[in-house]
């Protein structure tokens, strides 16, 4: 794809042509932090519930995610893995939607793609990844905020506590536990919510 395609693609992404700000449930206090100084992923961040931060927060109003993205100031801490955005088109953005929802549960005519970094390391070339998204649900007005991996990749790392939630793509898992991205996935989710 030509880089001002891309540049383009990118700059029109306005989150409010697919949201509706003025409807959903209440807003929550919510903050970005890391977890304790001991978890594997201390590099990441988490969105959580400010005095119970061990609280599974998978969604997310409009209002929370700006509210609580805004108040935010990151620190550098250095990043352990590799994470990169995914140019959305629509041809990738059904691929990963479809890696991403839950099977019988989540339909995919509801769903809206806002923003997806594939996260991971580089093995033999190899992008041996996972998905961390964000999913507009337009029927329920809310964010989805999880990981989607790959089930042969989560055996590899013995990573099987979610590999039973089923997405429509067999071989991927959805991760259904608070998610934990980089600085760099949560910047540039401050931008979308932010776009006018």
């Amino acid at each position: 794809m030509h880089p001002k395609l891309i540049a383009r693609i990118i700059a029109n992404r306005n989150v409010t042509s697919v949201v509706d700000v003025t409807v959903g449930p209440p807003q929550c206090d919510r903050i970005l932090e890391h977890p304790a100084p001991t978890n594997r992923f201390h590099d990441e961040y988490r969105f959580c519930h400010p005095r119970n931060p061990r609280t599974r927060i998978c969604r997310a109003t409009f209002g929370e995610l700006k509210e609580t993205l805004n108040k935010w100031t990151p620190d550098n801490v250095p990043e352990k893995a590799e994470s990169r955005e995914v140019i959305l088109t629509s041809e990738n953005s059904a691929s990963i939607l479809m890696k991403c929802l839950i099977r019988g549960v989540e339909n995919m005519e509801d769903m809206r793609l806002i923003l997806a970094f594939q996260h991971g390391k580089f093995l033999d070339d190899r992008w041996e990844c996972c998905y961390k998204v964000v999913i507009f649900d337009k029927k329920n007005h809310t964010f989805l905020l999880r990981t989607a991996g790959n089930k042969e990749g989560a055996r590899q790392c013995n990573y099987t506590k979610e590999i039973d939630v089923h997405s429509y793509d067999d071989e991927w898992f959805v991760d259904r536990s608070t998610l934990l991205a980089h600085k760099k996935f949560w910047l540039r989710l401050r931008e979308i919510i932010n776009a006018k």
